[in-house]
């Protein structure tokens, strides 16, 4: 079979599931609106909490204002930029991270030393206030930078934003014995028609563990974002599960799951959905972040891309 059958066959795939996305939105998604997930969310999801030791405390995750020195980050932007496509459009793919948008922790003291020497002084300084201890945050190790990844979000503009639908928020899980199927299509997809096919949208989890058994705490840093005038700052950004809304009202998202019916629960399940926490979306707290500013969240806590809407490029360090 000819690489060109290949190309063809894939885009006939392509439009295949399209389609089942379609479906998915029509029959999927759960129209229910529970009371009590949004109030919680309009207590929790303030944006003056986002910036507080206190709210970390409470959620698992802070915003860091004005992170990284425009020095570093003009260094990050050229180390991606270098990336050359169509592999820097797959850069934070989980299935097929490319090593060229990888960093290791020694790299990083070289290329932008600030933003990790800042990184160790706040991390110093939740252990002498007692932050560390409180959250067991050391439990996996001395929180260390121990190595980053470069996350690309592929926002197409004019006139490809007109093919941008729900198949972009489609993952997958494993299909015919391959882990996450539909992700590592799309990414093979990117690379035969040198097209952003895979946009970089990463669903709802918690990352996974580290190597020697352990799991990372991140630090989540925004790079660079085409927020087009300020109309799209709103958007690309993080949705996050305070760790108290998420432990407070798992029950309830487990038992109104069952709510749906069989034939939304097989969506849900084949098409990459994860059915049981439908209710996330309804919890979620999605702080701004502009290009300089940084987020730092515990190992557990949920997260999601709010959406592909503009183009960016962020970096995400493992600390443990």
């Amino acid at each position: 079979m000819t690489f060109r059958v290949c190309q063809i066959l894939a885009l006939a795939l392509a439009i295949v599931l399209g389609i089942l996305m379609e479906v998915w939105h029509h029959f999927g998604n759960l129209p229910e609106y529970d009371e009590v997930l949004a109030r919680s969310q309009s207590i929790e999801c303030s944006p003056s909490n986002y910036d507080s030791v206190d709210f970390l405390k409470r959620s698992g995750f802070m915003r860091l204002k004005g992170f990284v020195p425009e020095q570093d980050r003009n260094s990050m932007i050229d180390f991606v930029s270098r990336v050359p496509l169509p592999t820097r459009y797959l850069c934070g793919a989980s299935d097929t991270q490319p090593r060229e948008c990888m960093l290791w922790s020694e790299v990083m003291t070289e290329m932008f030393p600030t933003t990790i020497n800042r990184l160790q002084d706040v991390l110093q300084e939740w252990r002498e206030s007692g932050i560390v201890q409180e959250l067991s945050l050391d439990k996996w190790g001395p929180l260390e930078a121990r190595g980053s990844e470069f996350i690309t979000i592929n926002g197409w503009g004019w006139p490809w934003n007109k093919l941008k639908g729900r198949w972009e928020y489609l993952m997958g899980t494993t299909m015919f014995g391959v882990p996450r199927a539909i992700s590592q299509f799309k990414s093979f997809l990117t690379m035969a028609f040198h097209a952003p096919v895979h946009t970089g949208f990463h669903d709802w989890h918690t990352d996974g563990p580290s190597q020697d058994g352990g799991r990372y705490h991140k630090l989540f840093i925004m790079v660079d974002k085409d927020s087009r005038n300020g109309t799209l700052r709103n958007h690309t950004n993080l949705m996050l599960i305070p760790r108290i809304s998420f432990y407070k009202h798992f029950r309830r998202m487990e038992r109104n799951s069952f709510t749906m019916g069989y034939a939304r629960m097989l969506l849900y399940k084949y098409l990459g959905r994860i059915h049981f926490y439908h209710g996330l979306n309804q919890l979620a707290c999605t702080p701004i972040l502009d290009p300089g500013d940084a987020l730092f969240f515990r190992e557990d806590v949920w997260h999601r891309t709010q959406d592909m809407k503009a183009n960016r490029f962020s970096l995400i360090i493992d600390i443990q």
